[in-house]
Formats: structure tokens, C-alpha cells, sequence
């Protein structure tokens, strides 16, 4: 008596036409064995492939279909288990996952799905919504995963179908960060940043990132370290002939009080590095910056040092700390 223990296929779950692998496993290995594959709409009325006659087949599944196998030796036959491939099933939509979820504007955002199908032949469609209640297809987005540029408070979901069943992922929302400002007395020592080149906040800025501003979340070559903790900023070599500038976000100050502003540096010790300086003004920009402390001639101090200066403003605001860097190509 032969035995058919397991129908094998490649593929159990499709959501398009399709060819399936069908074999056999732990079935009676001998010379004379016969074999005869059947198919069923329902489980229960079963008819013979003609063209299925050996221990392994491949059969084009455009519906649920049942298979098993009939193995004879002579007048002795066995049949396999029964295996259903399905086809068209309802996917699980799952949850849209965003790499970020808090961006400063305008950014890219990394979009995948975590808990969904993963059927062969599974359609994606991701949408857009400015609300999470008007949804836009992305015409160009029609993969699992998809990356997309973020201007504002935007929600995406992804339509997931197989044949003519759809589901729908939980959608995600992806925030603007506010705008940051601070009052005295104020300190930013990168600490927070979770990322190389990340600045502290959304509103902080820099006229060169990543290229010549720069952050760091450890310590790296030629003499770039923190004073503390493990993360710091520094300007690379060759800025602009002009400098390059790091802006702090928005801070209030008042008028008449006399503030100070001061920053620790360190050089590479390499010639070139020909001015670091301390300014305050009313917006990011070189436009109407106050010179507050400037160091210049050949900074080569290879440990921290620090510089610093007094000021004040004529009118009470929100004014902005730029701390300026020039350098040529020699030194880091």
C-alpha cells in the first residue's frame, strides 16, 4: 500500500492568475508508482487533471482551488491531504508606518506597512489627505513602501487589493514642527539632535548643511570633539570666503538689558582657520547682524577655548545668535 502524505504548494495565497508548484512530500518512493492529480472548486466535488500525472505539477490558479493527489501501486491507491490555494482573499491592511512623524518643512518621509498581507500578486495604492478624511491617490506610489516629500500636515494611508477585495491601512500623520523660540538664559549644547547634521530644532538654520555646517553625534577626526557629553557642531574647511553661518532659533530679548552671548571652540590645529565670531540680528541672515565677539588671525588652539562678548538690543524682541566660521581649504 503506497502512501501520500503531504500536498506541497509554492504558493497558497494570490491575489492575481498565477502558476502554483504542486508536490508531494513523505510519499512512497517506488518503481511502478502512479500518480493523478484532481482539483476542486469546493473541497467536496473533485475531478482529474489529465496532464497532472506526475509527483509534481504546475497548475494555473485563477480561482480557490482544492488539490490532492491519488498515488496507486497497482489496485492499492492513497490519496494526500487536501491543500486550498486562495485566491482573492481580503488582505489585512495593517498599520502605515512613517519614519518620522514630526519634521521641519519641506522633508522627505520614508512610508511601509507593518501587520499587512503580503500576498503574491497584492496591489498598493498610497493616498494622501491634508485631513485624514479627503484621501488623493499618489499616482506614482504604488509599491509597498514609498518615500514622500512633506510640506505640511499631511496623512497617508495605503489601499492594499487582492482581485476585488481592497483594505484599507491605518493611516499615519505627519506634523509640521511649530516654530521654536526661547527666552533667557539659553544653552545649546547638540545633545539632543538623534542624527548626524540634524540641527537642535526645526527652527534652527545653517547657510551651508551639510556641506561646511555640520553636526555630529560623535567624535571624529581631526581634532572634532565635544567639550561635553558626546555630540557637537563645527564648520568643515573651505567655507565661503565670506563665512558660513549657524542661526540659533528665535529668542526673546528685551531692550536696554545687557546680555551675554559666548560659545566654546576648538580648531584642528592646521592653518587657515582665520576668524570665529559671535553676531545677533532680527532674522537668519547676514543682513543686519551686530557683530557681538570675534576671534580672528590663525586659530590653531588644539583644546577648548572660549569666546565671548556683551550686548544689547534697541528694540524688545525675537532676535537670532549666528556664530560664524571662515576657513580655507587647509585645515579640517
Amino acid at each position: 500500500m503506497p502512501t501520500a502524505e503531504a500536498a506541497v504548494a509554492s504558493n497558497m495565497f494570490l491575489c492575481a492568475p498565477q502558476n502554483v508548484n504542486l508536490s508531494l512530500s513523505g510519499t512512497t518512493v517506488a518503481s511502478g508508482l502512479s500518480f493523478q492529480w484532481l482539483s476542486s472548486p469546493n473541497g467536496s466535488t473533485w475531478s482529474a487533471i489529465s496532464t497532472a500525472t506526475n509527483a509534481a505539477t504546475t497548475q494555473s490558479v485563477t480561482a480557490t482551488t482544492y488539490y490532492q493527489c491519488a498515488v496507486s501501486c497497482g489496485t492499492n491507491v492513497a490519496s494526500s491531504n487536501t491543500i486550498v490555494v486562495n485566491y482573492g482573499t481580503t488582505p489585512l491592511g495593517g498599520n502605515t508606518i512613517s519614519s518620522q512623524t514630526l519634521i521641519c518643512s519641506p522633508q522627505n518621509v520614508n512610508l511601509s506597512l507593518s501587520g499587512s498581507s503580503a500576498t503574491s500578486g497584492l496591489l498598493y495604492q498610497w493616498q494622501s489627505s491634508p485631513n485624514g478624511s479627503t484621501w488623493t491617490s499618489i499616482t506614482s506610489a504604488t509599491l509597498a513602501t514609498s518615500t514622500q516629500s512633506v510640506t505640511g500636515t499631511t496623512y497617508f494611508q495605503n489601499i492594499l487589493t487582492c482581485a476585488t477585495n481592497t483594505a484599507v491601512s491605518n493611516s499615519v500623520q505627519i506634523n509640521i514642527a511649530p516654530t521654536t523660540t526661547n527666552t533667557v538664559p539659553y544653552f545649546e549644547g547638540f545633545e539632543g539632535i538623534t542624527l548626524n547634521n540634524q540641527l537642535p530644532n526645526c527652527s534652527w538654520a545653517a547657510s551651508n548643511l551639510p556641506t561646511i555646517c555640520q553636526t555630529n553625534t560623535i567624535s571624529g577626526t581631526n581634532n572634532r570633539i565635544p567639550k561635553t557629553g558626546t555630540k557637537f557642531a563645527d564648520f568643515r574647511y573651505g567655507t565661503a570666503t565670506t563665512g558660513d553661518y549657524f542661526y540659533t532659533n528665535g529668542i526673546q530679548l528685551t531692550a536696554g538689558t545687557n546680555y551675554i552671548a559666548s560659545a566654546d571652540y576648538v580648531t584642528d590645529g592646521a592653518a587657515g582657520w582665520s576668524e570665529f565670531s559671535l553676531l545677533v540680528g532680527s532674522s537668519q541672515s547676514t543682513v543686519g547682524l551686530v557683530n557681538i565677539a570675534s576671534l580672528t588671525g590663525a586659530l590653531t588652539n588644539t583644546v577648548y577655548a572660549n569666546l565671548n562678548g556683551t550686548f544689547s538690543v534697541s528694540a524688545t524682541g525675537i532676535y537670532y545668535m549666528a556664530i560664524k566660521g571662515i576657513g580655507n581649504g587647509t585645515p579640517r
